[in-house]
């Protein structure tokens, strides 16, 4: 049995203590689990898509009160309650388009909607 310089000088007890605190096995894990990543690299990130871009028409047209006419449903006046030009979300596609108002020609066309919203720019004669 070895003892340390200072456990003779503690005493027999001490020197007890000392050794049966060194001879108690320290319990290892069989695995150890890896340390966590860095934080920007914590979950990987899945590929963001894009939001699906809007499709449909924005209207711009004189007078303001035109009403809007596509497929033969109308979409009320060119502006909505806000003042703002009127839009209307459609798929892609090929629509017919009417506006129209009291005392002006009223414009018609055929308009293709892709994948992007379209303007419309209209500005109506009168009669």
């Amino acid at each position: 049995m070895i003892a340390s310089s200072s456990a003779r000088r503690a005493g027999p007890l001490f020197a007890a203590l000392a050794l049966a605190a060194c001879a108690t096995p320290v319990p290892v894990p069989d695995k150890v689990a890896p340390p966590p990543p860095p934080a920007d690299v914590a979950e990987e990130q899945a590929p963001v898509e894009p939001a699906p871009q809007a499709t449909g028409l924005r209207f711009e047209v004189q007078p303001a009160e035109a009403e809007i006419v596509i497929g033969g449903e109308s979409y009320g006046s060119a502006v909505d309650s806000d003042g703002a030009s009127r839009v209307v979300s459609l798929p892609p596609g090929l629509y017919q388009v009417s506006i129209r108002h009291a005392g002006y020609t009223t414009w018609r066309a055929e308009v293709s909607v892709s994948d992007a919203m379209e303007i419309i720019r209209v500005s109506l004669v009168k009669r």
